[in-house]
């Protein structure tokens, strides 16, 4: 028992387990209990469906030191062999997003080893594939302006890619005062991920600049309202100054290319290369050994003309335009006639750069200087693989997925630009190296064709139908692969439109309009092309509308769909907001939307505050958000879940009810715990025209949710899982497709709408015969009304082919890795079966080895006995015939030392009996267990019943 003990102290203090991996609200075991019935492969009803994760926790050191090396980014390998790395040969700056309505101004500055961010708004890091770039290697981002469009996305930035990717080095946050402020909200809901990988740093204005082996930046202050005079006055007089107020600009250097050497100049001195080479690019000059004297411009090639600054300008207000034109640093550039500005880049609003101060500021920088502009002006985001996968769906049923009104002004590409302006496009590069390159790549922009896009969605099957073959071993699946074309997804379309046809014109006397439900994002986790965050838009009644979470990104969802007009007329109306949970993919575009709703009802000088639901803790961040970056603390009236929870569930009346029916205009309004994480709710709301809608928000299988939302008309539930990923969604407490269909059966809900899908299944969800016709999957940008809900299963056929074999090949594969880790496993607990089979025997062979060790001492103890007692028989014997004294005298000495013989004789044979006691109790403890535990195979039974018969025999 002892050296099971020490096994499993060992191995819980090497891998760190703990009880965590126990589900909420369920009777944890203790380590040594779950690891005895593992092991002896019992399955408890606690522990079963934790099974897996457990396997994995016990290796779980080794295979995260494997993840770490997998995800590290070949750049960080690259520079971590050099002690300086070299200046790149190529640099470009590329567009990532415009400054449109909804979305930030952002640039990435990119060379062969590093990447540069300046600002980071809500949809970077779901843009950045699109553009063919990752944001994994970007080591500093810089901010110009404390605005949610300039800073929005750094939270789903850092939460997103420092979680589970290896970073070696640490990112670092330039910016204005205030901005690292933001840092705090992020770690208030990272649940400890930010830094776990990486680190991040801040650096002020008062850093002046940064330097690393590519580039310098320069830090340029504005100030509001003041000259560069007033400033200097100011920082005399060691006045307080307003930090909310700064805004940042940079002056960027990129470093000269160091010199090559020119192979034909080198062969005219006759003589060798060599470590005198080195000193020549450096700059040096080189004596000979033959007493010559070489200088740079004798071997290498000549020097390439200076490259001029890039400098990127944000002028939010006319209160700064004195300052941008009194600053020193920004009038240095017009001095310097060998390095004139390569290209500035504006970021100021559109209404700013038409002020004369700011034109007279373009005006100075003219000859050779681009300037490009990203403002309102600037056409909005075009995700090229987005929309390409809604325009398929599009053409399956216009009615169920409208065509995005944001999208518009991409059907054909741009024009390029032939002065010096240039107005930003979303993706659009400027390729600054190498040299025979320089200038905008015009012709790799995409536009909108929808009708080439829906046949690369047949070519694309077509090619996940070829492919799949290898995978398949069934000869009729394979048959019916190779028979597979393009023109059978054109007849299942035909077939299908035909269905939808029939259905609506036999549903033609149903007249429910509402609830309109929207699906502006349907994914887990970060966002992606294809599924945003969460956020579902309801509309109740003609203009009131209800938003249900709110990702990252929502905003720029609402601007896609609807346009600019629409979606500010849907902020005007909305009249609540509910937030299930503090997960950043439920809450990130929050603070976008409320910003955006409080510019428009300041338009329409109205000042009527917008309800909020959300977990308590919410409220701190509103706070910070509202002294740090806007004051939108004003126009919102938050209402903490527990509260509304608390009096429907003790069936008290409550204020915050009635406002709660006020303001939605329902009979019935409940919010009730879930099983996900902290402060995780759903809702139940009963309306007054008598349709009772429910949302699960992000939980799994509840009871709770159940109780509440009996007999609704409409559930909504997350499925982030398939039926193969059970377990996972166990440890995650998320919901598996088939767990949420059995909820809504459970529930006797007329309807039940999956959501929020794993972005490993972003296109489709994996089918199976649980989808009943009442039982709907949800897509981004998808539109329903109650009378359109029977439809939905009328696609499945279509979905099928048209991705269903990409999707049926990861499923495949999915398998087969799951066979291999499982066998992989099953190895690992047969060797830690058998290493702790291997320990117990050892363990007796021990006790054994003692035992026979005492026995031989009690033999030699029965020796000695009879010899001593031999020795008393004769002196009795001797006695008989001599003195009666002395045989008295000696009957005394012989019976001490008898009496101490035989008391030694007794001691031996306590001892010969404690030993075997101890041993048999050990053999016992070890083939027995008081709670069901640890019960070895018959070869340890036997082998231990062995060595107690043996020992015996050894004994006696």
């Amino acid at each position: 028992m002892q050296c099971e003990q020490r096994w499993l102290h060992q191995k819980s203090m090497n891998l760190h387990i703990s009880c965590k991996f126990m589900p909420f609200r369920q009777k944890r075991l203790s380590l040594v209990t779950v690891t005895r019935r593992y092991l002896c492969h019992s399955r408890p009803k606690t522990f079963d469906s934790h099974r897996f994760r457990f396997k994995l926790a016990l290796n779980m050191e080794k295979q995260l030191k494997k993840k770490k090396i997998r995800n590290m980014a070949h750049v960080d390998k690259y520079k971590s062999k050099l002690s300086q790395v070299p200046v790149s040969f190529s640099a470009s700056v590329t567009v990532v997003s415009t400054g449109a309505n909804g979305l930030g101004r952002s640039v990435l500055l990119r060379t062969n080893t590093d990447r540069y961010l300046f600002n980071c708004g809500e949809t970077v890091q779901k843009v950045m594939p699109d553009i063919s770039s990752r944001l994994g290697p970007v080591d500093n981002i810089f901010f110009t302006y404390n605005t949610w469009n300039n800073v929005g996305g750094i939270m789903g930035f850092l939460l997103s890619n420092t979680e589970d990717i290896y970073h070696a080095n640490t990112i670092v946050l330039h910016g204005p005062p205030y901005v690292n402020k933001l840092l705090d909200m992020t770690r208030m809901f990272s649940e400890n991920h930010v830094g776990s990988l990486a680190k991040v740093d801040w650096h002020g204005i008062d850093r002046v600049k940064h330097e690393d082996d590519q580039l310098t930046v320069e830090y340029v202050e504005l100030r509001s309202g003041e000259s560069e005079e007033i400033q200097k006055v100011y920082q005399f007089e060691n006045k307080c100054m307003d930090k909310k107020k700064t805004v940042m600009n940079y002056i960027i250097r990129l470093k000269a290319i160091p010199r090559k050497v020119d192979s034909k100049k080198l062969l005219s001195l006759n003589t060798k290369s060599g470590p005198w080479i080195k000193k020549l690019v450096d700059g040096e000059e080189v004596t000979l050994p033959d007493g010559r004297t070489v200088k740079p411009d004798d071997v290498l090639f000549e020097k390439d003309k200076d490259l001029g600054p890039i400098v990127v300008v944000d002028c939010p207000t006319e209160d700064y335009l004195d300052s941008l034109s009194t600053n020193k640093q920004l009038l240095d550039l017009q001095t310097e006639t060998d390095s004139k500005p390569l290209m500035i880049i504006h970021m100021a609003p559109a209404t700013i750069i038409e002020e004369p101060r700011y034109k007279a500021f373009m005006d100075r920088h003219q000859s050779g200087t681009i300037h490009l502009m990203l403002n309102e002006n600037s056409p909005g985001p075009y995700l090229h693989s987005s929309q390409q996968y809604h325009s398929a769906l599009n053409y399956l049923d216009p009615e169920l997925f409208p065509a995005l009104q944001g999208h518009f002004h991409y059907t054909k590409r741009p024009e390029p630009a032939t002065g010096s302006v240039v107005q930003a496009c979303y993706g659009l590069t400027y390729n600054i190296r190498p040299m025979s390159s320089r200038g905008f790549n015009w012709e790799e922009l995409l536009y909108l064709n929808q009708e080439e896009f829906f046949a690369e969605v047949k070519r694309r099957a077509k090619v996940d139908a070829l492919g799949m073959i290898k995978k398949v071993t069934c000869e009729d699946k394979v048959a019916n692969l190779m028979n597979f074309k393009e023109s059978d997804i054109d007849d299942e379309v035909m077939k299908l439109r035909s269905l939808l046809k029939q259905q609506r014109k036999e549903a033609a006397d149903q007249t429910e309009e509402y609830p309109e439900i929207v699906f502006l994002g349907t994914g887990s986790a970060k966002p992606a092309l294809t599924r945003n965050a969460s956020a579902i838009l309801i509309q109740m009644r003609k203009d009131e509308y209800f938003l249900m979470d709110c990702g990252e990104g929502t905003l720029t969802q609402l601007y896609q769909m609807y346009g600019l007009e629409k979606t500010h007329h849907i902020l005007s109306n909305l009249k609540a907001m509910f937030i299930s949970h503090l997960h950043f993919d439920h809450h990130g575009g929050m603070f976008g939307v409320l910003e955006a709703r409080r510019k428009v009802i300041s338009m329409a000088e109205r000042s009527d505050r917008l309800t909020v639901f959300a977990p308590v803790p919410l409220k701190k961040w509103f706070n910070l958000f509202s002294t740090c970056v806007a004051p939108i603390e004003s126009t919102i009236e938050m209402i903490p879940h527990h509260v509304i929870h608390e009096a429907v569930k003790s069936n008290k009346d409550s204020s915050y009810i009635a406002r709660a029916k006020d303001v939605l205009g329902v009979s019935e309004f409940v919010v009730m715990p879930v099983v996900h994480t902290t402060n995780s709710f759903g809702i139940s709301i009963r309306h007054r025209d008598g349709w009772k809608l429910v949302y699960s928000g992000d939980s799994m299988p509840c009871q709770e949710l159940v109780r509440y939302g009996k007999d609704c008309d409409i559930l909504i539930h997350e499925a982030t899982f398939d039926d193969y990923g059970e377990e996972d969604a166990a440890f995650k407490r998320h919901s598996t497709t088939s767990q949420a269909i059995e909820v809504g059966r459970q529930m006797n809900a007329k309807f039940t709408l999956l959501t929020h899908f794993s972005q490993k299944y972003a296109k489709v969800p994996v089918f199976t015969e649980n989808f009943t016709e009442n039982v709907g999957f949800s897509f981004d940008f998808m539109q329903l009304r109650p009378s359109q809900l029977w439809l939905i299963h009328l696609l499945k056929p279509a979905l099928k082919l048209m991705y269903g074999f990409n999707l049926e090949t990861r499923l495949i594969n999915l398998r087969k890795n799951l066979s291999l880790k499982s066998h992989r496993e099953k190895a690992y607990l047969e060797k830690a079966v058998s290493e702790k089979r291997l320990a117990d025997k050892a363990f007796l062979k021990k006790k054994r080895d003692s035992m026979e060790e005492w026995s031989e001492k009690g033999e030699d103890l029965k020796s000695k006995l009879l010899t001593i007692e031999q020795k008393t028989k004769l002196r009795e014997q001797t006695k008989c015939d001599g003195n009666v004294e002395v045989k008295e005298d000696e009957e005394m000495e012989d019976g001490n030392v008898t009496e101490g013989s035989n008391k030694r004789k007794v001691e031996t044979e306590s001892v010969v009996n404690k030993s075997r006691k101890t041993d048999t109790d050990v053999c016992v403890a070890t083939t027995s267990d008081s709670n069901g535990g640890f019960v070895e195979q018959d070869d340890t039974v036997i082998g231990s019943s062995y060595i107690l018969e043996d020992s015996k025999t050894a004994v006696e």
